[in-house]
């Protein structure tokens, strides 16, 4: 039998580490905020890149924390996918706000971002993005909205432990709109290009080196931040020439075209190439910056044909690229706070039930760690009604092993999910679209794959066949919350694209520990299927 989940194995891995661990704790006898919660509260602040990590009982206790530690309350509405587990939404109604749900989109099954403005009120007070089956939220149109309203955004990211998140934003010759966006660009954009600056592709040292070492009479820079609006590969602005390598599929989208009026109203000029030029015909590609520099901006009409006799090969301008380890952000770190989950079943498990809160507001974070210990700031002195919710020890400890080797085991995830995806040719199953099939610059570490969700419309039967053929699986998850005995005043409510979910997704077997074997064999099982 192919497990769905062998937590037995996932474990079993850092067993020797756990159990020293576990010894010094019974051995010493301190069982709460000890030195082990404050331990893996600092490491996995540092990992997410936030200021404060506060670690509580569970995801749910995280997400009532971040409500309650901002004083929402009757009256107040949060935004939710109608698309979640229950638990986002128990959070709202617990601190009794009112959920207002708004439909995913099909292609990410994440919040649609172009729906959420309609559903805004003047009695809104956040955003609450779900990071749904371990792929992060497209955030860009979400800070926007957070700024335009005075919204605070409450990430639930109980199951993207690890996810990267870059903008579309500063990247490539990208359009000036994420200047604007919460919290974001500005000071980032120089930031950034520094960082890109450190890690050049092969192709844009060899391009590079190359340049200089031709001697072309004019000064060029590498990896430059434009007007804070845009980062350019390579830029020479007394020519007002920039040149682009390696361009993303990003082709006439709105972006390209915002970006292009800018361009031409700032008499800028592009070279556009691939890698494969740069690898196969450096010589060619100097000739066609030479030619370029000979033009006094701004470009003729024929640029384009020039390039074409040039070069073998044309490529497409950078509308939108980005590069994940270089631009994005962890999940828990895209919003104002973040509430995780420790489930034992979760990327970054603990053997029993555990949470935190991440944050950068000092206040926000002093005022949950209080509300989590009964209310208290110091023994005996309690400031708020609040609530007994901790880490203990032994679960801190358990996490803080696990936690160095999460990105090697989401790696392995995602090599799973890729292969199901190429691999799986059944015409009756859906598989997932991946980050890079719907926006190719977002990087494929913005989804984790917590789950590895296909649709089936005879999902039951589907279900009984793998069963039967050796491989567990499991629904994520069977009737959405709209249709739940504990919110029967929505039963006549529809949100058709959340049931159309909850009624044909299957979850197949993703975890570290499965093997090339098992994985082969789960594709086999289900392409034969009729």
């Amino acid at each position: 039998m192919i497990k769905f989940l062998d937590l037995e194995k996932v474990n079993n891995r850092f067993r020797a580490e756990i159990d020293e661990r576990i010894k010094s704790i019974l051995d010493k006898g301190w069982y709460l905020q000890g030195k082990w919660d404050k331990t893996f509260e600092e490491h996995f602040a540092k990992y997410c890149g936030v200021k404060h990590c506060i670690g509580c009982a569970n995801g749910l206790d995280a997400l009532n924390l971040i409500i309650k530690g901002y004083g929402f309350g009757t009256g107040d509405e949060i935004i939710v996918p109608a698309n979640t587990y229950i638990a986002s939404i128990l959070a709202i109604s617990e601190n009794g706000c009112t959920p207002v749900l708004v439909e995913p989109d099909i292609n990410t099954y994440n919040i649609n971002p172009k729906l959420i403005e309609e559903k805004i009120t003047s009695r809104t007070r956040a955003i609450m993005v779900v990071h749904l089956y371990g792929q992060a939220v497209k955030m860009e149109k979400i800070w926007e909205l957070a700024k335009k309203y005075n919204l605070k955004i409450i990430e639930d990211s109980a199951q993207a432990h690890g996810a990267v998140y870059t903008p579309l934003c500063p990247s490539g010759t990208s359009p000036a709109r994420g200047a604007d966006a919460h919290r974001y660009y500005a000071t980032y954009v120089k930031e950034f290009a520094r960082k890109m600056r450190s890690e050049m592709t092969l192709q844009e040292v060899k391009l590079w080196q190359q340049i200089r070492n031709e001697q072309l009479g004019v000064k060029f820079r590498r990896q430059v931040a434009i007007d804070n609006k845009y980062i350019a590969d390579f830029a020479c602005l007394e020519k007002r020439l920039i040149i682009e390598v390696d361009g993303s599929q990003h082709v006439n989208n709105e972006a390209d075209k915002i970006r292009t009026e800018y361009l031409e109203k700032e008499n800028f000029r592009i070279i556009r190439l691939w890698n494969n030029d740069i690898d196969k015909n450096i010589s060619g590609c100097i000739e066609y910056i030479k030619q370029e520099l000979s033009i006094c901006p701004p470009c003729g009409e024929n640029g384009a044909e020039r390039h074409k006799e040039l070069l073998t090969q044309s490529a497409p301008l950078a509308g939108e690229v980005a590069r994940s380890a270089k631009g994005g952000n962890r999940v828990g770190n895209l919003g104002d706070a973040s509430g995780f989950s420790f489930y034992p079943g979760k990327n970054l498990g603990c053997m029993g039930d555990g949470g935190c809160v991440t944050t950068n507001d000092d206040e926000l974070a002093a005022k949950i760690r209080a509300l989590a210990n009964y209310g208290s700031d110091r023994k005996y002195h309690h400031i708020y009604k609040g609530i007994n919710s901790r880490l203990d020890e032994i679960q801190a400890a358990i996490l803080d092993a696990k936690l160095p080797y999460l990105d090697k085991d989401n790696a392995r995830r995602r090599e799973i999910a890729d292969y199901y995806c190429e691999n799986i040719k059944n015409p009756k199953i859906i598989t997932p679209l991946r980050p890079t099939d719907t926006s190719p610059a977002r990087g494929a570490d913005a989804h984790v794959w917590h789950i590895f969700p296909i649709r089936c419309e005879e999902r039951d039967r589907l279900q009984k066949y793998l069963e039967e053929n050796g491989i567990q699986t499991n629904i994520h998850y069977p009737t959405p919350p709209h249709k739940q005995g504990a919110y029967k005043e929505w039963e006549n409510q529809s949100y058709p694209i959340s049931e159309e979910i909850h009624r044909t997704e299957l979850s197949l077997p993703i975890s570290p520990v499965l093997t090339d074997e098992e994985v082969e064999m789960v594709v086999k099982v289900v392409n034969e299927w009729v």
